[in-house]
Parts: structure tokens; sequence; C-alpha cells
């Protein structure tokens, strides 16, 4: 039958298998639906490519980027006519455009569907999605500036992963040896995540690499009266003694004897 009603009704019912990682009744769900919807409504349909792009997805689960390269060509081909590439759907299908074909290797390609996203409002959409991938960062360093923009402002704007996006900065600035701007977003980490006192512990080390050792002792003598046992915060602060001749500083904080030179200069250099 050519009923949009049962076409929407599979969609849906793709959509839930989809979601519990049963893609293969997905498929069959998203290829019933583009059938009809296809004889129903023609190529031009919006809604057609709103299946295309599940069914695309479904694909780019299961490894498989070469059919769903054809699928999410004709989902953009329909949005550009009719929707215009500066829309919500246009821009999911530009990004996984260029996973895809980061995916099959084509590089440049991946960077031409990234630079259509033109708008940074639309690469911010983008920012949740890069979580669902391990292949996301790669492709974002194809366009590092641009990501690292939308990604502060979706941190400012409390958008998508707060964590996650962190994270992803202060790799950005370890990228540049940025050791300044890393040790900022690690401090945002801290914050976040009051109880993971490793991101403090790194923040602190990170501003000692930036030989801003004012905040570097600050932030290690905090951490140590929250949690005297703090190892590589002790670690840290004993190196930070040793090279500043603060001994004294080290026992009064720590309540410990500092540690050698020797042990503590290979682990503040990892």
């Amino acid at each position: 039958p050519g009923d949009p009603a049962l076409a929407y009704t599979l969609n849906i019912l793709g959509i839930i298998y989809g979601d519990q990682g049963k893609f293969l009744q997905a498929e069959t769900f998203f290829l019933r639906a583009q059938a009809i919807q296809e004889k129903a409504s023609g190529a031009d349909d919006p809604v057609l490519a709103i299946t295309l792009y599940n069914l695309a997805f479904v694909y780019i689960k299961t490894g498989l980027p070469a059919k769903a390269d054809p699928l999410l060509r004709q989902a953009l081909a329909i949005q550009e006519k009719v929707l215009g590439l500066n829309s919500y759907a246009a821009a999911h299908t530009l990004f996984q455009l260029a996973n895809t074909a980061f995916r099959l290797g084509e590089k440049s390609r991946a960077a031409g569907y990234l630079e259509k996203l033109g708008n940074l409002e639309l690469v911010v959409q983008m920012v949740p999605f890069l979580s669902q991938d391990e292949t996301a960062m790669d492709l974002v360093e194809l366009q590092p500036a641009r990501f690292r923009a939308a990604l502060r402002f979706a941190f400012l704007a409390g958008k998508g992963p707060q964590e996650k996006i962190l994270l992803w900065l202060a790799e950005f600035s370890l990228a540049e040896s940025d050791y300044s701007s890393a040790s900022s977003w690690h401090r945002e980490l801290s914050r976040l995540q009051t109880n993971n006192l490793d991101y403090a512990c790194e923040a602190a080390r990170l501003a000692y690499l930036a030989a801003d050792f004012e905040t570097a002792r600050a932030l290690l003598e905090r951490l140590l009266r929250r949690r005297p046992d703090h190892g590589p915060a002790r670690i840290l602060l004993a190196h930070f003694c040793l090279t500043q001749d603060h001994l004294s500083r080290f026992t009064a904080v720590s309540g410990r004897p500092p540690l050698s030179r020797q042990r503590v200069a290979p682990l503040l250099a990892g």
C-alpha cells in the first residue's frame, strides 16, 4: 500500500529498533517506508529525505559507509532543493556525509561537506553527535578552528555533553602546546566534576608546564587540603617545592615528607 501514514509508522518502528541495536529489523522497516514514500510522494519529498537519512544511519552504525553515502547524497539533494542548506535537517545530513566520506578515506570530500556547514549555530547543533562516534574527533580535526569555536559556544551556552566538550577543548589546546588554555579547561572540568580531583591535579600540572607556578601551587595546595593522601598531587607539589626550594611548605601542606627528585621528575613529564 502507498499509505503515507503507514510509512510514518514504519519509520518510527525503525527508529525504535535501531535505538535497541536491532539494525537488521530497523533496515527492513526503513526500506519499506522508503518504497512507500517514493511511490506516494515522489523523489522530492522532505519526509523521504528523513527516511533516507535514517536508513543511512543504520548503515553507518553497522560499518557500511559505502551503502550510507548514496542515500545521504540523495537526502541532501532533496533538503537543499526544498529546505535549503542552512536548515537543521541539511546540517545533520552534511555532517553524516562528511563522516562517511572520512570513513571511506576521502578526506578532501569530507572537508568540503564540513565547509558547507557555514553557520556556526549549525555546527553547534552537531556537538552532541560528536560523543556518539569514535571517528568524530578525527573528522573534526579537518577543521579544528571552526569546531573549536563551536565547542566553546556550546560550553558557554550549556549545550551538549559538557564534560566531553571540555575534554575536547583541552585536547585542542594541548595539540598546539597551549598549556595555559589546557589548564583553564581542566579547571572548568574540576568545577563541573567537583568529586573528580584528578581534573584539578591535571590543571595544576598543565599550569606548571605553562610556567604559571603560582596557579599550580595554589591548585595543589587546595587539592591536598581536601585530600592529603592524593598521590599524584603530592608528587607534583613535591616536585614544585624541590624546584622552587619550598620544602618546608610541602611538608606543612601535605603533612608528609617530600618525595625524591628522581621519582617526581618523570611523573611530572608524563
